[in-house]
C-alpha cells in the first residue's frame, strides 16, 4: 500500500514538473513574443521616424543650396547693372546706344506715328537724336514716320535708361528700356550661369569685370544685339 502511494505521490510530482515547465516555457515564450514584437513596432517607429527625418533634413539642405546659389547668381547679376549705370553716364556712349534703340524701336511697330517716352533727364537727348532716327528709318523703309516725345510723363528717375515706344493708339508699344534688355539677357545666359557656377567644377572661376570703357561697350553692344537695327536695316534693303 505504501508503495502504490509512493509511486502515486512520484506520478504526481513528475505530473506537476512537466506542467509547471510546459507552463514556465508557455510564459516565457509568449513574454519573448511580445518583446519581440513589441521590438519589431519600435525598430519600424524609429526606422519609418529616421526616414521621415532624413527627407526633412535633405529638403532643408536643398531650400538652403538654392537660396545660396539665387544669392550669388543676384549678386552676379548686380554687376551688369553697375556697368550699365556707369555707361549711360558717357554721354557718346549712351547716346549712340538710344539712338540705336530709337531706331531698333521704329522698326518693330512700323507705325506713322510714334511717341517715345523716356526719362527726364534724357530730354535733350532723345530730342537730339530724334531727327537722325527718322532719317535712318526714311533710309530703311521708304516711308516717313511723325517721332516725338512725351512730355509729362517720363520713366523712373532710378531707371538706367533706355526708351518706351507707343504707336499713336496707345495700344501697341516697345520697351526698349536697358533694364528690360538686361533682363533678356539674364534670361538667355542664366542656365549657362548656373552651369559654369554650379555644375562645372573647373570652370567656376570668373573674370573680375570691373574694367572700363571696352568692356562697358561690349555689354552695351550685347545689349542691342538682340534683333539688332543692323540686321533688321539690311532685312528691309
Amino acid at each position: 500500500m505504501e508503495k502504490d502511494l509512493e509511486e502515486t505521490l512520484e506520478d504526481l510530482e513528475d505530473d506537476i514538473d512537466e506542467s509547471y515547465t510546459l507552463t514556465k516555457n508557455s510564459i516565457i515564450w509568449t513574454e519573448v513574443n511580445q518583446i519581440s514584437r513589441s521590438y519589431t513596432k519600435q525598430e519600424k517607429k524609429m526606422k519609418s521616424k529616421f526616414k521621415l527625418d532624413e527627407q526633412v533634413w535633405l529638403n532643408q539642405g536643398r531650400l538652403s543650396l538654392l537660396r545660396a546659389r539665387h544669392q550669388i547668381v543676384q549678386q552676379l547679376l548686380e554687376e551688369p547693372q553697375r556697368l550699365l549705370r556707369r555707361a549711360v553716364r558717357c554721354e557718346n556712349l549712351y547716346g549712340d546706344l538710344l539712338r540705336r534703340l530709337l531706331l531698333q524701336g521704329l522698326l518693330r511697330l512700323l507705325e506713322p506715328s510714334v511717341v517715345v517716352v523716356a526719362r527726364r533727364r534724357d530730354t535733350q537727348l532723345v530730342v537730339g537724336a530724334l531727327g537722325r532716327v527718322r532719317g535712318q528709318y526714311r533710309a530703311a523703309t521708304g516711308a516717313d514716320v511723325q517721332l516725338s516725345l512725351r512730355r509729362g510723363i517720363y520713366l523712373p528717375d532710378d531707371a538706367i535708361g533706355g526708351a518706351v515706344l507707343f504707336a499713336s493708339s496707345g495700344l501697341v508699344y516697345t520697351d526698349l528700356t536697358l533694364s528690360s534688355r538686361l533682363a533678356n539677357v539674364v534670361n538667355y545666359m542664366l542656365p549657362q550661369i548656373r552651369s559654369e557656377l554650379f555644375e562645372a567644377w573647373n570652370l567656376r572661376r570668373h573674370q573680375d569685370t570691373r574694367e572700363s570703357t571696352p568692356q562697358i561697350a561690349s555689354v552695351m553692344q550685347l545689349l542691342v544685339q538682340n534683333d539688332s537695327s543692323e540686321s533688321e536695316l539690311d532685312d528691309w534693303r
